[in-house]
């Protein structure tokens, strides 16, 4: 049952990440074309900075991260925790993967519902174009929500393995990596 949920939340997770890659892709069109503009014409794209802060960069670092989770692509430090035996190594991780569960839980929470009231209250950006700023925070609990779900599995994993009595499970990035 573990298999299949990784199965469907890495395709999930695959989709935000290919969203932040063109994402990414877009900013650097848009930052070109506004320097572009600026140098030959003097005429820069009205409200570039604006969607390349609130919506592009927003899109690639929250929607990418539940992918780099599953890779093992976060910085971890294990100067300490790769010395523990490996029963109390898994005791120490869902240790903190129940501190991470509560902190991304409570930010996914907290984001989206800021979200959904902006976005209900139609907030925008003052300037020249009224960005409207709910899908930015939209983009935020979606990403963060993914990463709780990532986490969450993992938390399943490790205490499968602790109850079955199992070897310990595989270390993030390696377990669920293609």
């Amino acid at each position: 049952m573990l298999g299949r949920l990784d199965r469907w939340l890495s395709r999930v997770e695959d989709l935000l990440s290919h969203l932040a890659s063109l994402a990414c892709f877009a900013m650097m069109v848009v930052i070109m074309a506004d320097v572009g503009m600026r140098f030959l014409f003097n005429r820069p794209i009205m409200g570039a900075l604006t969607l390349t802060e609130m919506y592009l960069t927003v899109a690639v670092v929250f929607l990418a991260l539940p992918k780099t989770q599953r890779t093992g692509g976060h910085l971890r430090v294990d100067v300490f925790s790769s010395r523990f035996p490996p029963g109390f190594a898994r005791w120490v991780e869902l240790g903190w993967l129940v501190a991470a569960l509560v902190v991304f839980g409570l930010m996914a929470y907290t984001t989206g519902a800021v979200a959904w009231d902006t976005w209900r209250a139609g907030r925008v950006v003052a300037g020249p174009i009224p960005w409207p700023r709910g899908p930015a925070l939209m983009l935020v609990a979606v990403g963060v929500a993914g990463l709780w779900l990532r986490l969450a599995l993992r938390f399943l994993m490790v205490l499968s393995a602790v109850v079955e009595r199992k070897p310990a499970a595989a270390p993030v990035g390696e377990e669920m990596s293609r």
